[in-house]
């Protein structure tokens, strides 16, 4: 299993590792942003828009279904000079449409329930049923946004996806900023409603230049046929079916983070802190690693059969990550006690946070092998990815939590971490194993040949 960084395979994924990376630091740019904003307002404005988190989360998590369904499909399809790929983006477009409609709707009605389960102060409750309906609101756009640019990156043009986030939600950033410092009396009366209305401005504009990427691609003859809805309301429906697993998986491992962040609430507030703080530089972390991902699966999906490339683009994955996880995680090790001074904590939120951050420096290699083989897995066996993921976090993950964290709160970080080095380590064990077979299975042919 080829691990040739130079070779022009490695050269496509970094190239598309890259270009995922820049459109995901926009994602958190805008999110720090917006709070910035709201904590500008007050600290009741800053709590109101925290509630609405979980409703962003869980649209996010719905939206990756079609997205991901419509790469795989385009990227497979790309080897087949017959194959229809601007047919199926429209099919592709419509039920994501439609399908962040439905979302947008159910979550609307369940949304009282999710607050509520906060136990939150009822003073919060209106404001951040306002920011949560404009959010919602957004929805099919969003969807939309998802499909697009995953289409994208599924026809090889990683760049133009991220020229389309970078662009479209940089807009939308700047107009929640003038909606939300006074710029545009719209929203005087509530200015927490420019975020969402910034937001579905975004995505608006964020669709409209991947249109026009698309288009290009067309015309360059890389995205193949016609934009029209060919082959009726069946097509549409099998990519909506086709969606659910993965949105199930999305689904099973957000409901377990809501636990959790449950279980560290009850923690106390020092350790809630420290949990949060910990929690968000983790997210930076992620990014790159998501960059890498992302671009693993369409080329993954492109060379499914073919396993000699299949072995080297996910060991020349790996590799990346790897490199890349090292350097992370030094800076993590090395930079804890500067990092956590930053935050301002009280001195034992602080001392947990330099801890944590030890802990999370190992693990985060880790959590990218798990992260890369559930999208490999999603590719084929949706439902092994959905299998395994749950089995990860409720059938080890959780019951730890509920056994250990109540008689040591300064557990819930540490659990977690070690759960994903052991999910980690387990599949580069398989995959290890994998390689082996792989080898040995050619050896044999290669002696009948001679």
């Amino acid at each position: 299993m080829s691990t040739r960084l130079g070779s022009p395979l490695a050269r496509t994924l970094l190239a598309g590792a890259l270009a995922n990376s820049g459109a995901a630091a926009v994602l958190v740019l805008r999110n720090l942003l917006d709070g910035y904003y709201a904590a500008q307002l007050s600290a009741e404005a800053m709590a109101a828009l925290t509630l609405t988190v979980p409703v962003s989360l869980l649209l996010i998590g719905l939206s990756q279904g079609i997205s991901v369904v419509t790469a795989n499909r385009i990227a497979v399809g790309s080897k087949n000079p017959r194959h229809d790929d601007a047919a199926l983006i429209s099919h592709a477009s419509l039920a994501a449409l439609l399908y962040g409609t439905v979302s947008a709707v159910l979550l609307w009605m369940l949304f009282p329930l999710l607050i509520s389960a906060y136990g939150t102060d009822l003073r919060l409750v209106p404001r951040a049923t306002a920011v949560g309906g404009g959010i919602l609101a957004s929805a099919p756009l969003l969807f939309l946004f998802g499909t697009l640019t995953a289409t994208l990156r599924g026809l090889g043009s990683a760049a133009g996806a991220a020229r389309a986030t970078v662009v479209g939600l940089g807009l939308g950033a700047a107009a929640s900023a003038l909606f939300m410092l006074g710029a545009v009396p719209w929203f005087s009366q509530e200015p927490l409603l420019g975020i969402p209305a910034g937001l579905a401005l975004g995505y608006g504009a964020a669709i409209s230049i991947a249109a026009c990427e698309l288009r290009e691609l067309r015309r360059q003859n890389v995205c193949r046929g016609q934009f029209a809805l060919q082959q009726g309301a069946c097509v549409t429906a099998g990519i909506a079916r086709a969606a659910m697993p993965i949105v199930a998986n999305n689904l099973v491992g957000l409901a377990a983070m809501f636990v959790v962040f449950g279980m560290a609430a009850r923690a106390g507030v020092e350790t809630t802190a420290a949990f949060g703080t910990v929690y968000r530089i983790e997210q930076f972390g992620m990014i790159a690693l998501n960059g890498i991902v992302l671009a693993i699966a369409p080329l993954a999906a492109r060379h499914w059969n073919e396993r000699d490339k299949l072995r080297e683009l996910v060991a020349t994955g790996l590799a990346l990550q790897l490199a890349l996880c090292v350097v992370l995680g030094g800076a993590l090790a090395l930079g804890a006690g500067p990092i956590s001074r930053v935050f301002d904590l009280p001195a034992p939120a602080s001392a947990l946070v330099v801890t944590w951050l030890g802990y999370l420096s190992v693990s985060l290699f880790f959590q990218g092998v798990t992260l890369t083989c559930t999208v490999l897995l999603q590719i084929r066996r949706p439902a092994n990815a959905l299998l395994l993921t749950g089995l990860r976090l409720y059938g080890c993950l959780l019951p730890l939590l509920w056994l250990i964290t109540p008689h040591a709160p300064a557990a819930v970080y540490p659990l977690m971490c070690c759960v994903q080095v052991v999910s980690g380590g387990a599949w580069l064990a398989f995959l290890w194993r994998t390689r082996q077979a792989g080898s040995g299975a050619r050896a044999p042919a290669d002696v009948t040949a001679t």
